[in-house]
Parts: structure tokens; sequence; C-alpha cells
């Protein structure tokens, strides 16, 4: 029994050392399969932080194709809708004849105002010139024709021309609006749309210089010419119980406002004119065809333009004299006016004189270069422009060559 005891304790013991032996052989193993079993935990983290920023961006293109989605689909539906619009209708003829209507009723409502505003003495004559004048460099600067200094200018000037003769003031408006018109009619034969000539002007509005460049010197002459004349519209030549000196000092004024507005209507009409024909442009030193825009450079219907202007203005110029009420009491006077018709085709000759030595001047002084960087033509000097005229200024500007043009066609008609 005792034997059989040990034998078992033996056995015990030789078991519990077998396992002991065996459990510390299985220690090692699993301690080296332990990191074996760890190692891919930081590749997996590097994965999943390499997936996220891709993750993200792939949601950012997704949006981004969303956004042009939609954009596509908005811009399809203004496609759909873009006939409805009323700057994609095609111009109807009854619109733009309905405009001219109502232009010319209002041309012909504001010249009835005028003439009656002439008939009830001086008090009325100059409130009504005050009021006129307020209201066109109102209309001028909402019409972003002007800009406030302009407009300013623009009714100081109005007022005095209008107030001191109703013949200067007629031919003044007619200078003004008739070239803003035309202005308009070109902008929108160029845009090719009519409907654009009943918008605000998209064009620079004129400053003070250049309204003052152009008033300056008609507005002096008419205050001179009001107050020899009482501020009456007296024909031209001797009159009865006015001194000789005086008389020939009136039709010289009055032929140099002729003649300086005679100028600049028909130099605008040209401008504005020529630049819609469909001929090339020949500079009237050479007859050379040049670039549209090079000063000096005249079209056959340009020249007409500046004919009609003259025209336009020599016929208001007459026709204001036959009409004006402060003559409705001087029988003599009033046919003397009358029979005064060769101021029509004087300011006919006085619109194309001008006009032809404004093209001189500025084709004999005014700096015109072409400008190989941009292909285009311009008034400034460079190191890439080559000049066009022979004899160039650039301090010559078009404010002082009309200027110049002006008074040399005054001082001629005078």
């Amino acid at each position: 029994t005792s034997s059989n005891s040990n034998g078992n304790s033996h056995s015990a013991s030789s078991s519990s050392s077998s396992s002991s032996s065996s459990s510390s052989s299985s220690t090692p193993a699993a301690a080296e399969s332990l990191p074996a079993a760890a190692a891919p935990a930081p590749a997996a983290a590097a994965a999943t932080a390499a997936a996220a920023p891709s993750a993200a961006a792939a949601a950012d293109v997704e949006q981004a194709l969303r956004k042009a989605q939609h954009a596509l689909a908005a811009a399809e539906s203004s496609l759909d809708s873009i006939h409805k619009l009323r700057s994609a209708q095609p111009p109807i003829a009854w619109t733009g004849r309905l405009h001219v209507l109502r232009s010319a009723a209002v041309v012909a409502a504001a010249g009835a105002a005028v003439v009656a505003s002439h008939a009830f003495g001086l008090g009325w004559q100059w409130a009504g010139a005050t009021l006129g004048a307020l209201g066109l460099a109102a209309r001028a600067y909402q019409r972003n024709v002007v800009t406030p200094a302009g407009a300013v200018v623009v009714a100081a000037a109005c007022m005095a021309t209008l107030g001191c003769s109703l013949r200067f003031g007629v031919v003044a408006l007619a200078y003004a609006y008739s070239s803003h018109k035309l202005r308009q009619f070109k902008e929108a034969r160029q845009a090719g749309d009519v409907a654009a000539m009943r918008q605000p002007q998209q064009l620079l509005p004129r400053d003070w210089p250049e309204v003052l460049s152009a008033a300056a010197v008609p507005t002096v002459l008419a205050v001179a010419y009001g107050a020899m004349a009482g501020c009456l519209d007296l024909p031209l030549g001797s009159l009865p119980a006015v001194e000789p000196w005086r008389a020939d000092l009136l039709t010289l004024l009055q032929g140099s406002v002729l003649g300086w507005y005679a100028c600049c209507c028909g130099d605008a009409w040209s401008c504005e004119l020529g630049e819609l024909s469909g001929d090339r442009p020949r500079l009237l030193t050479t007859l050379q065809a040049v670039r549209r825009g090079t000063h000096g450079a005249v079209t056959l219907l340009g020249l007409s333009g500046a004919a009609a202007g003259g025209l336009l203005v020599g016929l208001l110029f007459h026709s204001a004299a036959v009409l004006s009420p402060t003559l409705w009491v001087f029988e003599v006077q009033r046919q003397a006016a009358l029979e005064q018709w060769r101021i029509i085709p004087l300011g006919l000759m006085a619109g194309l004189f001008g006009s032809l030595v404004d093209s001189l001047l500025g084709a004999l002084l005014q700096f015109t270069g072409y400008d190989s960087t941009t292909a285009s033509l311009t008034a400034t000097p460079g190191p890439e422009v080559r000049r066009i005229a022979d004899v160039a200024h650039p301090w010559l500007n078009n404010h002082l060559v009309n200027v110049l043009a002006a008074l040399l066609t005054a001082a001629l008609t005078a």
C-alpha cells in the first residue's frame, strides 16, 4: 500500500512536473505568438487614416456634381423661358414708330411752351427759361447724359441762352436734343436692339468741361446780345430807330451764334452717322483709307450728316425769328425777318464747313496712333504705338479741336 501510494505520489509528481514543464514550454510559444497577432493593428490604423481624406474628397466631388446638375437644370429652364423675355423679342415696327411719334409730341409741346413764355413780357420769359433749364438739366442727369456738375452747367447755359433770345435757345436745344438722340440711335443700331433707344444711356456721362466747351462761348454771346437788344429777337441788318453800329454788332452776334451751333450740330451728326457708314473712312488730307476712329477721317454719310445738322440749325434759327412773340407788335421787323430765308442755306454751309475744319484739324494736329499690342487705335503715345498723323500733339484733345473749329466757323458766319 505504501509503495502503491509512493508510486501514485511519484506518478503524480512526475505528471505534475510534466504538466509544469509543458506549461512552461507553452508560455514562450504564446509569448512569441502575441506580437505576431498584434502586428496588423498599426497597418489597419494607417489604412483607416488614409481612407478618411479620400472619403472626404469623394463627398466633395459628389456635392460639386450635384451643384453642377442643379445649375444645368436651371440653365435649361432659363433657355426654355428666354423667349418670354422682352429683350429677346424681335423689334416691332409699330413700337419704334410709336416711340418716334411720342418724342415728336414731347418736342412740339415743349416748343409751344417756350414760345408761349416769350409772349407775356420779360418776367414770364425768364421764368419759363428758368423752369425749362432746370427741367432739362434734371432730365439729362436722370438719363445719365451728364454728371451732376455737367447738369449745373447745362442749367445755367440753357437759362441764360433761352432767356436772352428765343432763336438762340431753340437752336441750342435742337443741337443738344438731336445729337443725343442720334447717339442713342447709333448705339441701338450697332447693338441690334431698337428698344435700347428708350433706355438710359450706357456710355460715360458728359462732365462739366465737355459741356462748358460746347456752351460757354455761345452763352456769352447770347448774354451780350440780350443786353444790347433788350432780349428781343430782332432781324438781321439795319433796323429803324436803331443806331447803325448797334445794328451791325447785333448782326455779328447773331451770326456768331448761328455759325457756332451749326458747326457743333453738323460735327455731332457727322460723327454719329459716320460710324454707321458701310464705306471705309478716308483721311481728309491724303484720301487714304484708314481705320474707323482715326482723327480726321471722313465718309460720305458723315459729310451728309454734317450738312443736314447745319440745315436744321439754319431752319430753326429762321423759323424762331419769324414765330417769336417779341416781334408780334413790329410788323415791319417781322416782315424783314421773314424775308431773311438765306439764313437756312447759310446754316447748311456752316455745318458742312465746320465739320470739314474739325476733320482737317484732327488729321493735321491731333494725335492718333496704332497700338500693336492691342491691335487698336489710341490717342496716347507709347513705345508700341505707331503715329499715324505726320504732325501730332497729344495735348490737343477732341474738345479743344471742336472749340477751334466752332470759333473759326462762327467768325466766318458772322
